[in-house]
């Protein structure tokens, strides 16, 4: 599986764990996950993700646990994590983060850990 899109047809929305890690996925495209609102943590780690599109993550409004680590992100484009209010932990380690653009990190006001 290389990219994400039309797989969350599939998954229960009643679940709050989905752990999608080393799945080959590289890229995050908009509003993937928008039918999953009641989904608490999310593992994106150890795939081959390279870019997170802008409201890549809307709708996840329950989400508290992002994990992005071990992944080829060299850059976080603005409202990449657009929606995520309730988000508490977000993990970006193992990346090659060179660019953040402004306002990419707006809208985790419930941020604790990065």
């Amino acid at each position: 599986m290389t990219e994400f899109m039309e797989h969350t047809d599939n998954i229960v929305n009643y679940r709050n764990l989905l752990d999608l890690s080393d799945n080959s996925i590289t890229c995050i495209h908009e509003v993937e996950f928008n039918r999953l609102s009641n989904l608490s943590r999310l593992d994106l780690s150890d795939n081959s993700i390279t870019s997170i599109q802008e409201n890549a993550f809307n709708g996840l409004t329950s989400l508290t646990r992002l994990y992005l680590s071990g992944n080829n992100i060299s850059s976080i484009q603005e409202n990449a994590f657009n929606g995520l209010t309730s988000l508490t932990r977000l993990g970006l380690s193992g990346n090659s983060i060179t660019t953040i653009q402004e306002n990419a990190f707006n809208s985790l006001s419930s941020l604790q850990y990065l």
